[in-house]
């Protein structure tokens, strides 16, 4: 049976409010996060409310908040908003965050 578009965006919705637990892992995993304690980190993810860098509250979102974690080690920092997610992501490093904060101090 051949499902219509509307019949599979309902599936899809659906399967999605039945499995974000085993989607949240699957997207963990592919993004590199690199750990055996899965049951923790989802408790975090449930029990996590503010962005550790801006401090916006996970009502006033959007979306949900995202597991930061280093690409290098693939260890767990902690909670962003998409907004601070984004903007470290895009600054890659350290040292170009540096200089972002010097430029827009006009330094």
């Amino acid at each position: 049976m051949t499902l219509t578009g509307e019949q599979k965006s309902i599936y899809m919705k659906r399967y999605y409010i039945e499995n974000k637990d085993r989607i949240k892992i699957y997207n963990w995993k592919k993004y590199g996060v690199k750990t055996n304690d899965w049951d923790k980190l989802l408790l975090d993810s449930k029990q996590a409310t503010n962005c550790d860098i801006c401090g916006a509250h996970k009502s006033k979102l959007k979306g949900s908040l995202h597991v930061d974690h280093s690409h290098i080690t693939g260890e767990v920092r902690g909670w962003l908003c998409s907004n601070c997610n984004t903007g470290i992501g895009l600054l890659k490093t350290i040292n170009v965050m540096k200089a972002a904060i010097k430029y827009l101090n006009g330094e």
